[in-house]
């Protein structure tokens, strides 16, 4: 939620429609203060439904939401996957890993992936060089 009636509606469909009456979530200013607090609120109130029933909800009250994916979970995500947002690349040496696609599209100069990142300790030598350091 981002205005004070979207923080308002919130509580009100999970079930806690007095939370504005504590003055640590009665303004912005004040949640902002108290976001730890807030964050707890939000965690026992989301607790009581799914999030698909969340998600359902929110997007009827005009609220922004979206799920959170755990790391194993962002691989199956049906929007990512649908956007190709992740591609398999060849490491010359660690062999075959996903990658995140460049996210700048030009047509008459596509962006690209120039070169895979580094081995573990692959430019410490030079580095160390150009400090003065052996």
């Amino acid at each position: 939620p981002y205005s004070d009636q979207q923080w308002d509606t919130f509580f009100q469909l999970g079930g806690r429609p007095d939370v504005f009456q504590d003055e640590r979530f009665s303004t912005y200013e004040a949640r902002t203060e108290n976001v730890g607090a807030l964050y707890a609120l939000i965690e026992e109130v989301t607790a009581t439904k799914t999030s698909e029933d969340w998600l359902e909800i929110l997007a009827e009250a005009q609220i922004p939401a979206m799920r959170y994916n755990k790391m194993p979970d962002v691989l199956k995500d049906a929007h990512l996957n649908a956007v190709d947002f992740f591609q398999t690349r060849e490491h010359p040496a660690a062999g075959p890993y996903r990658a995140v696609r460049h996210p700048v599209h030009f047509s008459k100069t596509p962006a690209n992936i120039r070169s895979d990142a580094p081995q573990l300790g692959a430019d410490t030598a030079r580095i160390l060089a150009e400090l003065g350091l052996e």
